[in-house]
């Protein structure tokens, strides 16, 4: 339930009497946050096997601390919660378990939807925790299962503001647009919320980003909650686990990837599963990595 504006700002910006601890700390002694946002975070692109564009849908969870914040996918927060836990282990092997039984008795129950359906499979492994002490992002990610972290500056991010207002849950929002990593945004914000902050790794508008989009329309963020909270921000399980790198170097793995998976699968399956390649330029969110 959206909350009125007096009650969220009461809530939403709070003195900043929360210690902020440094990212290394992070999982250790975590922020608590006040205020809690929830995004659609909308990927369109080309089916390769139908070849029809379609919306890929990706559920966000924007957490706002004083002086930081964390944006994951709540879903993957849960099935780490779970692996990370040894009953979780146990409850994840059984439900995998019953789900390929039901394959070998009626091959039309495949494991992976079942699973899905159950709530038994990860969402979307990036996550981004913002600094804004430091000024810095730091970001955790996956490519072909080989799990990345590496830090971003906050200083590259100006904004343009545009004569246009429009209101989204109950809240009048302004236009301001910005080029960031490669790719042109356009964002609304809600200057009646006084968060510096916003989905992904949008932030730096005098209100929080309520909706945010590329021009030609492959990627956008739709906000879809607000509440006010008193919560810790979730913490990163096994952070040793992850390879240090560098964003560009990751966002090129990730863009070969895209492009060289219909090879790869086209061989794994022998040539009974063949999907298009792709050349197109919107499979990832930052194209810089080319520069």
């Amino acid at each position: 339930m959206i909350q009125s504006l007096n009650r969220l700002l009461k809530f939403a910006i709070l003195p900043s009497i929360i210690a902020i601890y440094p990212l290394s700390t992070f999982a250790e002694e975590a922020a608590r946050a006040s205020l809690k946002a929830e995004y659609n975070q909308i990927h369109v692109s080309k089916n390769r096997i139908t070849g029809i564009r379609e919306p890929y849908i990706d559920k966000y969870i924007l957490q706002v601390a004083p002086e930081t914040s964390y944006y994951y996918d709540p879903q993957t927060f849960l099935m780490d919660s779970l692996e990370n836990d040894p009953n979780g282990r146990v409850i994840i092997r059984k439900a995998t378990d019953e789900a390929y039984q039901a394959f070998y008795n009626d091959p039309t129950q495949r494991p992976h939807e079942t699973l899905r359906k159950q709530g038994f499979v990860s969402g979307n492994r990036y996550r981004c925790l913002k600094d804004f002490t430091k000024g810095s992002m730091r970001v955790w990610d996956s490519v072909n299962g080989d799990k990345y972290r590496y830090d971003v500056e906050m200083n590259d991010m100006e904004w343009t503001p545009l004569d246009s207002v429009k209101t989204i849950l109950g809240y009048e929002c302004q236009l301001a647009e910005t080029v960031y990593h490669g790719r042109k945004w356009r964002a609304w914000f809600a200057p009646e919320i006084p968060v510096a902050d916003g989905p992904w790794q949008l932030h730096g508008l005098p209100g929080l980003i309520m909706e945010a989009s590329t021009p030609e329309g492959s990627f956008s963020f739709c906000i879809t909650g607000l509440q006010k909270c008193n919560e810790p921000l979730k913490p990163i399980f096994k952070d040793d686990k992850y390879f240090i790198s560098k964003r560009k170097s990751v966002n090129r793995l990730d863009a070969n990837s895209s492009r060289n998976r219909s090879g790869w699968i086209n061989g794994m399956t022998k040539g009974a599963v063949k999907i298009e390649t792709t050349n197109e330029e919107d499979e990832i969110l930052e194209t810089d990595y080319k520069d």
